[in-house]
């Protein structure tokens, strides 16, 4: 009752009870005198048809899908931008250019400028802007070349909180069951606003000199109606539009209030590389993201204008013919590619990186992943023009190739399941690798795996237990009208009871 008036939800006092007694028994709710038929169906249809949601928890993914596909857009600006640019600010870096070095050092910076602003502020931004300002307010807020790379700069303020609290806040409304398969709409529609980018920088390729300055603003087509959007989504304190019903609802709700804390910004950075279970988390998303770009994808994503033409030059001047017939085949060999790429590598590392840390450590731990996605993005955007010019295309696209096995060695071994948990499950997954190297590296045959949560499918009844079980189904008769308050207490003191 307490916690109901602090939170303003004394009318739902009667709801809270019961959505407790779920939390503390989330595998024998049947046997949960205080909830009716109707309330044990609504849990039921939670695994049986996981896809039948509110329709306000569809329009909120919307909108986080909207976000993702002006993050695909403004990255993708850059890649036509490439082509006409240089030359129209005196930096051309073609073979004849006379400073043809220097200009590709400050193409790079330029190409590299969001992500730069990203990894080293942006995403760091992202846990006192949603203090501050709330999920929706983060997401909503966010002629010489030197003001281009300015432009750029103040771009990556905006993407990184927003490639950071969009799956967060995908994540945090979506039910445990279904959560992967609608957080990890983040980097679909990142890829189809890839993909508008791309049909739009063809389109106005050879409109004027100016067509840069429409490919890299042409994002501005989704971000209007993103803005506006995303304030027409319900947020989780609006609990009761996010669920089925309202026990569903309080339930989610207990959850994320005792698994919550407001910790200062600084010791939650801290604690990611020393609470073992966090720096298990952290780690996972460290791999995930760092594969990403070690496969090679965004050679392709920044470069692919580049690369297409350098090609078709050099091909050009070897028996004529012969490009009709090579550059389809590179082009084929990037569609295999990213077809094998789209539903692993493509899709999971946004998503993984949403579910994994816990709910104390969600928005730092979103930004850590982030930061360290978009930081190696500034590596590969600044060292790939170099590594043509050395290895060549076909050099450099094998150094990728190699770099793939090395990737999947890390997948394998440092990656724990995020399958179908709930945020405050999961840092159970990370405490098997330590609980591994102690036994089979060390050799310390005394290590024991102890899980930090007890899991729905883990829960042991123990004799007691069923024994109280009978006990409280002896006395329905007198179950009264006050809500259940006996069920309450007799609960309470058997909680007591099996501490003991």
């Amino acid at each position: 009752e307490e916690f109901t008036k602090e939170k303003g939800f004394d009318e739902y006092a009667k709801v809270f009870k019961k959505g407790t007694l779920l939390t503390q028994s989330p595998g024998s709710f049947e046997r949960l005198l205080l909830l009716d038929e109707a309330d044990q169906e609504a849990i039921r249809r939670e695994k049986t048809y996981k896809w039948s949601q509110p329709k306000d928890l569809y329009m909120t993914i919307i909108i986080c899908s909207l976000a993702a596909a002006v993050q695909g857009w403004d990255q993708m600006g850059s890649n036509g931008a490439n082509l006409s640019f240089p030359t129209e600010f005196g930096i051309p870096t073609d073979d004849s250019a006379p400073n043809r070095e220097h200009n590709e050092w400050i193409v790079r910076t330029i190409n590299a400028g969001p992500y730069i602003t990203c990894a080293l502020l942006g995403c760091w931004l992202t846990d006192p802007l949603n203090n501050y300002l709330g999920c929706q307010g983060t997401i909503f807020f966010c002629r010489i070349f030197c003001m281009v790379t300015v432009c750029q700069l103040l771009l990556g303020l905006g993407m990184g909180p927003k490639a950071s609290m969009t799956p967060i806040f995908a994540a945090e409304n979506t039910p445990a069951a279904i959560q992967g398969g609608l957080v990890m709409s983040w980097q679909m529609w990142t890829t189809f606003g890839i993909f508008l980018g791309f049909c739009v920088n063809l389109i106005l390729y050879q409109i004027s000199p100016l067509a840069w300055r429409l490919q890299l603003g042409s994002a501005f087509l989704l971000a209007v109606p993103l803005v506006i959007g995303i304030y027409f989504c319900p947020t989780f304190k609006s609990f009761k539009q996010l669920r089925n019903t309202e026990l569903q609802a309080t339930r989610d709700f207990l959850l994320r209030s005792t698994s919550s804390s407001k910790e200062a910004h600084i010791s939650c950075v801290i604690e990611l590389f020393t609470i073992p279970c966090v720096h298990c988390a952290t780690l996972a998303s460290w791999v995930v993201m760092i594969t990403q770009q070690m496969c090679g994808i965004n050679i392709i994503t920044f470069y692919s204008s580049m690369v297409f033409a350098s090609f078709g030059f050099r091909l050009v001047n070897w028996l004529f013919a012969f490009p009709a017939v090579w550059v389809p085949l590179i082009a084929l060999f990037i569609f295999i590619f990213a077809a094998f790429y789209s539903p692993g590598e493509g899709l999971m590392p946004f998503t993984y990186s949403a579910e994994v840390f816990l709910l104390t450590h969600h928005e730092m731990g979103m930004s850590w992943a982030v930061a360290t996605c978009l930081g190696w993005v500034v590596v590969l955007s600044i060292t790939f023009p170099c590594m043509l010019t050395a290895l060549t295309e076909v050099g450099a696209f094998g150094f990728y190739a190699g770099l793939n096995v090395l990737m999947l060695i890390m997948i394998f071994f440092l990656l724990p399941e995020t399958k179908q948990r709930t945020l405050e499950e999961l840092d159970y997954g990370g405490t098997f690798l330590p609980y591994w190297i102690k036994k089979w590296v060390f050799w310390q045959q005394d290590a024991v795996l102890e899980p930090l949560y007890h899991l729905d499918e883990v829960e042991s009844i123990t004799v007691f237990e069923k024994a109280f079980t009978v006990c409280i189904n002896g006395m329905k008769s007198f179950h009264d009208s006050s809500g259940g308050a006996l069920q309450v207490q007799m609960y309470a003191v058997y909680q007591t009871s099996k501490s003991c």
